[in-house]
C-alpha cells in the first residue's frame, strides 16, 4: 500500500490545476475517487465529491476535505518582441519565481523560462532591490504571432517539475501544497476498503483554497456534516527557521491544530484516540485564521465542527515542495484509525 500511495502522491503533484481552472485534475481525481465508490461528482465550483454510504442510516456524516487547486501564474499581455507578461494567482514570493521553467495553458501547452533583467546590466540601485514581477517575462522563444497563434490573455501557467526522489522518504515536487492530502483521502478510502463504518463518509477535492476557499465553503453549505476534518500542509523545520514556528520532518508525526478554528470536543475527542493508540503529533497552535479551508468550512450554514490535521511540508509555494512519505503516511493513519473509534458522526461531538 505504501508503493501505491507514493505513486499517488507523484500522480497528483504533476497535475495541472491553478486555483480557479482545476477542470484537467478535477477529472483525473473523479476517476480515482470511482476506484472505490460510484457515487462521485464534480460540483458546481470543481470541487470533486465522493460519499462512502454508511451501513446504518442517521448515523450522520463526516466531510473529509483536502484542496487540489495550486498556486500559479496568469497571462496578462504579450509584447512586441513576444515576451509574455503575467501576474500571480495565490501567495508566490517573486524572488523563486527567476529562471522557474513553466508551461503555459494555451490553446496548446508551451513551454517557457521566467527571465528578467541580468544583473550585469543592472545599475547599482538595481542590484540591491529583490527582483518584482512587473519586471520579469516569460520567453517562450516565439516571435509575437506564433505566441499569440497560442496563447492568449487569461491563461493559466504551472510551474514545470517533474517528481525527484530524496533520501530518507523524503520527496520533491510542486503542488505538494495540497495534493499530497488528497492522496491521503484515497489512501483514507483505500484503508476503509471492506471496513463497516455505520456514518457516511465525504471525501472532497476542493478548488481554490489558495485563493478565497470558495469550492470547500460552497461543498461544506451542500452536504452540512456533523463535522468536518481538514488536511492541508504546514511548515516544515529548515535550517533558517525558528522551531517555533515550524515542526519536524521524517519522524512520522502530523501536527493537529488547536485554536478558535477548531471546534474544542471534536479536538479532545481526537486527542483522547491518539493517545490512547500511541499516534504521535505535534500540535499546532494557530489563535485566529489556520489560513486552510477549515476556516470557512467552519461559518457554511450555521456553523460546521472542524478539525485540521497537517503535514508538515518544506519550502512551501516553490517550485521545489519537500515532504517526507512517511508523514503523511502517518496522516492517513491518524484520521484513519480516529474514523473507526466513533459509531455515530454525533459522538464526536459529545
Amino acid at each position: 500500500m505504501k508503493v501505491k500511495f507514493k505513486n499517488d502522491i507523484v500522480t497528483l503533484s504533476n497535475l495541472s490545476a491553478v486555483s480557479g481552472d482545476e477542470r484537467n485534475a478535477a477529472t483525473v481525481i473523479s476517476e480515482m475517487f470511482k476506484g472505490y465508490t460510484d457515487d462521485v461528482y464534480i460540483s458546481n465550483l470543481g470541487s470533486v465529491v465522493a460519499k462512502r454510504k454508511g451501513t446504518i442510516d442517521n448515523a450522520g456524516s463526516v466531510m473529509i476535505e483536502a484542496h487540489m487547486d495550486e498556486i500559479g501564474l496568469m497571462v496578462t499581455g504579450i509584447d512586441d518582441k513576444g515576451f509574455v507578461k503575467f501576474t500571480n494567482i495565490g501567495g508566490i514570493d517573486s524572488r523563486i519565481l527567476l529562471g522557474s521553467e513553466v508551461i503555459i495553458h494555451g490553446r496548446e501547452d508551451v513551454f517557457g523560462v521566467i527571465g528578467a533583467k541580468p544583473p550585469h546590466l543592472m545599475t547599482d540601485d538595481e542590484r540591491d532591490k529583490a527582483p518584482v514581477r512587473k519586471d520579469m517575462f516569460i520567453d517562450t522563444g516565439y516571435t509575437k504571432e506564433e505566441a499569440e497563434a497560442l496563447i492568449s490573455i487569461g491563461d493559466s501557467v504551472t510551474f514545470l517539475n517533474e517528481t525527484a526522489f530524496l533520501m530518507n522518504d523524503y520527496i520533491s515536487s510542486k503542488s505538494l501544497d495540497d495534493r499530497c492530502s488528497v492522496a491521503i483521502l484515497i489512501d483514507i478510502f483505500e484503508s476503509l476498503k471492506g471496513i463497516d463504518i455505520p456514518y457516511d463518509i465525504y471525501f472532497v477535492a476542493s478548488t481554490m483554497e489558495e485563493t478565497n476557499g470558495s469550492g470547500a465553503t460552497t461543498v461544506a453549505y451542500e452536504i452540512n456534516p456533523d463535522f468536518a476534518i481538514v488536511i492541508d500542509v504546514t511548515h516544515g523545520d529548515t535550517p533558517d527557521a525558528s522551531s517555533s514556528e515550524t515542526y519536524k520532518t521524517g519522524e512520522g508525526l502530523c501536527t493537529l491544530c488547536m485554536g478558535p478554528n477548531i471546534h474544542p470536543v471534536l479536538l479532545s475527542n481526537i486527542r483522547k484516540v491518539l493517545d490512547e493508540f500511541e499516534i504521535k503529533y505535534e500540535p499546532e497552535i494557530e489563535g485566529g485564521n489556520t489560513g486552510t479551508n477549515a476556516w470557512g468550512i467552519q461559518v457554511a450554514r450555521d456553523g460546521i465542527p472542524c478539525a485540521l490535521f497537517s503535514v508538515p511540508l518544506r519550502y512551501m509555494h516553490t517550485p521545489n515542495e519537500v515532504l517526507c512519505i512517511k508523514d503523511a503516511k502517518h496522516t492517513s493513519y491518524a484520521i484513519n484509525t480516529f474514523l473507526k473509534s466513533i459509531d455515530k458522526a454525533g459522538d464526536a461531538l459529545c
